[in-house]
């Protein structure tokens, strides 16, 4: 069982800060700890109902609001929002950041599925669409739309057993779709564009070698890890060439709820 209250800040309005009423967790998640909820100065937030309903677990690795925020970001597209990765994103935006309005795009593909959002349904500031990132007048329409600013593009076909057997499809979507983002983002000045590539990148690297770094040479050894480095290369040449503001970010083995159970760490658990 959890309680949540909203902390006021004179310049950003109110955001969630989760708390615990169980003892073993009496400083708060992530050891964040407990506030009065006499600090609420305008009495109970709109969005506390809805938050409330949310189970512990879905709020555990959820983390707490940085400040300050940029003035610049209001409306945010996460494509690829329903996977696992991208959904973690969407619901940990939605409760630290309640004043952005969030817009998912995703094709709902086998290990997408919106019961990894069903948990801020009733959120009034998130959109789903369901829609292909390879549609270049759809995504052009939506950021028109939605009058997107910035982009979290996490919507890739991932698993590296299936690049060997239907390598096309993953050029399609990791390729093609992040150019067609790019483009789009180009168009409609996007004021930021993260791309979430993978370790997998640098390719097979030896024990004994030095750990790799941002300008380490990339030596993708898959279909998987070459399309995501080619996608890389797309997101760097749009910065170069058009200055677009970009992001990269190369995760590594992520691991935990909602992921589809095709991984090492979920199928084994």
């Amino acid at each position: 069982m959890h309680t949540g209250i909203l902390n006021s800040s004179s310049q950003n309005g109110l955001y969630y800060q989760p708390t615990c009423q169980n003892n073993s967790q009496k400083n708060g998640l992530n050891g964040h700890t407990n506030q009065s909820a006499n600090n609420l100065s305008n009495g109970p937030h709109p969005m506390q109902a809805i938050i409330d309903k949310i189970p512990l677990a879905d709020l555990e690795d959820i983390g707490s609001r940085i400040e300050p925020i940029n003035p610049n970001v209001k409306n945010i597209m996460i494509t690829g929002g329903a996977g696992f990765l991208g959904s973690f994103l969407v619901r940990k935006i939605s409760v630290l950041y309640p004043e952005f309005n969030i817009v998912v795009v995703d094709k709902l593909d086998y290990c997408g599925s919106l019961n990894n959002l069903k948990i801020i349904k009733g959120f009034p500031g998130y959109t789903f669409v369901k829609g292909d990132i390879t549609s270049s007048d759809f995504m052009s329409f939506i950021l028109r739309e939605k009058k997107i600013d910035t982009i979290f593009h996490l919507a890739a076909q991932t698993h590296v057993d299936n690049s060997f057997g239907d390598s096309f499809e993953f050029t399609k979507n990791n390729v093609m779709g992040t150019h067609v983002m790019l483009e789009a983002a180009k168009v409609h000045g996007i004021k930021r564009f993260i791309h979430v590539s993978t370790d997998e990148v640098y390719g097979e690297v030896a024990k004994t070698s030095p750990d790799c770094h941002e300008e380490s040479i990339l030596a993708p050894s898959n279909p998987y890890s070459a399309t995501k480095a080619a996608a890389e290369c797309l997101v760097k040449a749009y910065h170069k060439s058009f200055g677009l503001p970009i992001i990269i970010t190369r995760s590594n083995n992520i691991y935990g709820p909602y992921q589809y159970p095709e991984k090492i760490c979920s199928k084994f658990i």
